[in-house]
């Protein structure tokens, strides 16, 4: 990372605290506090997917008066939800990406991210690739004959195969695309657990002192931090960035908050979901390109079954799109 680069992350990331990661094993809780812009950053225009930060100023942690309307109809609509028994608990964080500004509701309750993280894997090997872009083309071969994605309950039919070898780019499109946990197994494989964790170093941020985790550890709010990363720029360089966004816009499940959006609005995001038998978790965070007004939701659902909790996920976007027609019709 260039010093240019490391100064935009420092001071972007001031005043942040607490950050939880699992990757494969190795991850557990981290913790920190995103910052709230008080003015609108300086930003580079004239990409698609991104918009890279030239400066920006921290101010104190609070929630965008001008953003409570969104709080309100979050509220009513997970309300509703809960009464109908379709899920239990949800958390809801919004940002509008351009100025910093965001709401929340249960923005700090804990959930398992699941497949959630496999969007900071991809950025630990994106770093990686940007050092030695040779390493996109290197093959690596399934040496499991186990389909790991047999437990899940939203499949796709594009995933690594057992006995085939595949390069680097096409896992990632598949791990990302897809949600296929055998392309995590192999590039878990191929990177070292150092390189894998690059992403952690760089930003500041601590790493867990012990593996292994079975306790919910993650919120709406710390991960959004994520596609913060991405959008702004502030870790990859530009093409890269560009690059994560673009495959995200890709992901096949189209059931959570990109059903709560027109066809016509890109949608850059990530699901997880969790089956604990009576508990199911499941979650879709990403960015909505909302025509000037950017934002990030993420949702993060407690439900008895999948479909109650996709139901629900479903109607806060659109709930969320609905009011953002509203506030940023000027």
């Amino acid at each position: 990372m260039t010093n240019a680069k490391r100064d935009v992350v420092k001071y972007c990331l001031i005043g942040l605290s607490g950050l939880s990661i699992f990757f494969a094993g190795w991850f557990t809780q981290q913790f920190f506090q995103a910052p709230v812009d008080s003015s609108v950053p300086q930003r580079l225009h004239g990409y698609k997917y991104i918009s890279p930060l030239i400066a920006c100023d921290v101010a104190s942690n609070q929630q965008a008066l001008e953003l409570q309307p969104f709080k309100k109809i979050i509220q009513k609509t997970v309300s509703d939800h809960i009464k109908s028994g379709d899920i239990t608990q949800a958390g809801v964080y919004v940002r509008e990406l351009n100025s910093g500004h965001w709401v929340g509701y249960n923005e700090n309750s804990s959930f398992w991210p699941a497949s959630l993280m496999k969007v900071p894997a991809m950025i630990s090997v994106l770093k990686k690739i940007e050092e030695s872009p040779e390493i996109l083309k290197s093959k690596i071969s399934y040496k499991n004959n186990f389909d790991e994605n047999n437990r899940e309950h939203f499949k796709s039919t594009e995933v690594a195969q057992a006995g085939r070898a595949y390069s680097v780019e096409e896992l990632l499109g598949f791990m990302i695309r897809n949600s296929d946990n055998n392309s995590v197994i192999m590039l878990a494989q191929f990177f070292s657990k150092d390189q894998m964790t690059d992403v952690f170093y760089d930003t500041g941020v601590k790493l867990p002192n012990e593996e292994g985790q079975t306790e919910d550890y993650m919120s709406v709010k710390t991960y959004s931090y994520f596609f913060r990363l991405l959008f702004n720029a502030s870790y990859l360089d530009r093409h890269l960035s560009e690059y994560a966004l673009n495959l995200l816009s890709q992901t096949d499940f189209k059931e959570g908050i990109a059903r709560g959006v027109p066809a016509t609005i890109d949608v850059a995001h990530k699901f997880g979901e969790v089956d604990r038998g009576s508990e199911k978790q499941l979650h879709d965070c990403g960015i909505i390109y909302f025509p000037n007004h950017p934002y990030l939701l993420c949702v993060m659902t407690r439900a008895s079954d999948f479909e109650g909790a996709k139901k629900t996920i479903g109607d806060i976007s659109s709930a969320v799109y609905g009011q953002a027609r509203e506030v940023f019709k000027n």
